[in-house]
């Protein structure tokens, strides 16, 4: 901390000609938002991209108790806003331009842009999802890398959503491999295609069962129709399992309910 300069860095950082610099940079950006409307800044990000639209958001690390401004006196508000002069430029040209993307993105159902966007996207009968990259759909949580391989958990509810575009001529095979944090989570699987729930076929791949499976299923053509933009697969369990909760010791916060290794399609031999 550069105590003893500090009057050379409020020169250094009051020049005028960085505020036209910051907004130049903004002009640039394909998205620009603010913290206040993190959620709208969310579904602003997914009508942009193209990302299938986000209903809700989850937040992490969250402070224990809001932050009380009432001690600062006037006298300090004011020295702090003739400090940050430029920052409050800057910051209110960033709202300007996210209110202006906003309102353009209201314009046009975000819906009806998503299955726009999904419905141009070349169709496919053989994939491979290793979880290594980006989901279209609705709760997943980070991605993880144990043991040098990816894998990502579904939460914080019980409902996992993945939007593919895949071919409706043939019928194709969904296979994938995932575990659960309790053998009734796993045992509780159920999946749907565009809303038809699938016939589940699974084996374990442990003895004894160690809350992981490998489960197949059949996406008849009939059923990949029923939405011409993409097909929509649901994984449904009975509940999501907090580990700091179910066992003593345990520190993880975060509610989990399947952990996805891979997930492959191919056409039906």
């Amino acid at each position: 901390l550069r105590i003893h300069d500090m009057e050379g860095l409020i020169r250094k950082y009051s020049d005028p000609s960085l505020a036209d610099k910051a907004k130049r940079r903004l002009d640039q950006m394909a998205v620009v938002g603010i913290q206040e409307r993190f959620n709208d800044m969310l579904r602003l990000l997914s009508f942009s991209f193209g990302w299938s639209p986000t209903q809700t958001f989850h937040t992490y690390n969250k402070a224990k108790a809001s932050f009380d401004d009432s001690a600062i006196t006037p006298k300090a508000r004011a020295r702090i806003a003739e400090l940050t002069s430029i920052d409050q430029e800057v910051y209110d040209y960033a709202v300007k331009l996210f209110e202006e993307q906003f309102a353009a993105m209201e314009a046009v159902p975000i819906e009806d842009a998503y299955r726009e966007t999904m419905s141009r996207k070349p169709r496919v009968s053989s994939l491979h999802y290793g979880f290594d990259k980006a989901v279209n759909g609705e709760n997943w949580l980070a991605i993880e890398r144990p043991g040098g391989k990816y894998a990502r958990w579904t939460g914080p509810n019980r409902t996992t959503t993945m939007d593919l575009p895949l071919a409706t001529d043939t019928p194709l095979r969904l296979r994938f491999f995932a575990g659960a944090q309790t053998m009734d989570v796993i045992e509780s699987v159920r999946v749907f295609a565009n809303d038809v729930e699938l016939d589940l076929r699974w084996w374990q791949m442990h003895d004894p069962a160690k809350g992981q499976r490998t489960f197949e299923a059949v996406l008849d053509p009939e059923i990949l129709r029923r939405n011409e933009a993409f097909c929509c697969l649901r994984f449904e369990v009975n509940r999501a399992v907090t580990p700091a909760k179910e066992w003593p010791g345990k520190i993880d916060t975060r509610s989990l309910a399947l952990y996805f290794f891979w997930l492959e399609i191919d056409p039906v031999a």
